[in-house]
């Protein structure tokens, strides 16, 4: 077993590039649950805007006016009502907005004339600014209608404050904070660390092997052919288990989620196959080049390729139908295509589609490894003809 112990004296050399790959995994998954423990309850909160108003007309719809605003948002005294006290408010943020409700306003209001006489002073472009407008414009077009349907100030100002201050009812549903569970995120985003990590660190290892003075040295030894490719791909195999392991282990310590659970088992039986994929690519680009830094370049384009057109990085639903039927010729695109599907599962669903998508990630490693023995045949017997 000389070869397959000299595999992981090589592999040392790439365990720190591997490692950095595996912590970006975990950074990132962080991330996403330090944003998703935020309480799926309190993901919206109401604001109360800042103002200062100054009311020259001081009829009684001018009074409810400013009832309606003093209760629902926060009013602030001592604002110079001129135009240098006003700017020196607003530039310095003690409001958001001033408002000057002018006189005749009330006549105005009941003569359903009163559009565009309040007076608004804001801070050009805020969002608490947006806001208070469309509050206040809310208001006095509520107060509008039930006035032209005949009611006076007041009952017209209790009718429309009752409108207004109607909520809907929402609840989340429980386990789910978005459209993805926890679970899936992980594993979606192995997609794009299991194809560097296995590129990085496996495909330069196998070069070492394919160098033409070893590969002389060990053709005139006792060593067989079949047994050198026979402790090959035992070390890759190997070396697939122990990350496989260590990304089961993580996702367990960040997630906390059931691995003995249908849906737990799947999601690690799919990263299963498609760590056979990322190592029979690796197999390959070792057989397509002996540069090392193409070699680097080869796992970040290939990997990022795949990861931004199959659905990996970008979600699905905002990828045009050419790039989707490009991306069925990627064998990413098949297992983001069975994670999503695994993280829909439920009880007496079909799993048809789920080992459909697993299958051909089987062919796609089949179809590497025939590639890349193809390619290596080619070398040899052109070395051979040299």
């Amino acid at each position: 077993m000389q070869v397959f112990k000299s595999f992981f004296k090589v592999l040392r050399k790439y365990i720190g590039q591997m490692i950095m790959y595996v912590g970006i995994l975990c950074g990132v998954m962080i991330v996403f649950i330090n944003v998703g423990n935020t309480d799926p309850q309190n993901y919206y909160k109401d604001k109360t805007i800042k103002y200062a108003v100054s009311d020259e007309d001081g009829s009684e719809m001018s009074r409810k006016l400013m009832a309606y605003l003093s209760d629902t948002q926060q009013l602030v005294d001592g604002v110079d009502m001129d135009e240098r006290g006003i700017q020196d408010a607003l530039y310095n943020r003690a409001v958001d907005c001033v408002i000057r409700i002018p006189d005749g306003f009330g006549d105005a209001w009941a003569n359903d004339t009163a559009d565009g006489l309040l007076e608004i002073t804001t801070i050009p472009g805020s969002q608490a600014s947006m806001l208070f407008e469309t509050r206040l414009d809310s208001y006095m077009n509520m107060v509008s209608l039930y006035k032209r349907a005949g009611d006076d100030v007041n009952d017209a100002d209790k009718r429309a404050r009752t409108a207004l201050e109607q909520k809907a009812e929402v609840d989340m549903a429980e386990g789910k904070t978005s459209g993805h569970s926890m679970l899936y995120n992980f594993y979606n985003y192995l997609g794009w660390v299991m194809i560097c990590v296995m590129i990085i660190g496996v495909a330069p290892v196998l070069q070492v092997y394919n160098r033409k003075k070893l590969r002389a040295r060990i053709e005139c030894s006792s060593y067989k052919f079949f047994r050198l490719n026979r402790e090959l791909v035992l070390g890759m195999m190997f070396t697939g288990c122990v990350l496989s392991v260590v990304f089961i282990v993580l996702s367990r310590i960040l997630i906390k989620y059931d691995i003995v659970s249908a849906r737990g088992g799947m999601f690690i039986l799919n990263m299963l196959v498609y760590a056979c994929v990322a190592l029979s690519l690796a197999f390959l680009v070792s057989k397509l080049t002996q540069n090392e830094q193409i070699l680097s370049m080869c796992a970040n384009v290939i990997s990022l390729g795949m990861a931004f057109l199959c659905g990996i990085f970008v979600p699905r639903e905002f990828l045009s139908d050419t790039v989707m039927a490009i991306a069925h010729f990627l064998p990413a695109y098949w297992y983001a295509n069975a994670t999503d599907a695994i993280d829909n599962f439920t009880s007496g669903s079909s799993v048809a589609g789920i080992f459909v998508s697993m299958g051909v990630q089987v062919l796609f490693a089949v179809l590497f490894i025939l590639v890349g023995v193809i390619v290596d045949r080619y070398k040899t017997a052109g070395r051979a003809m040299a």
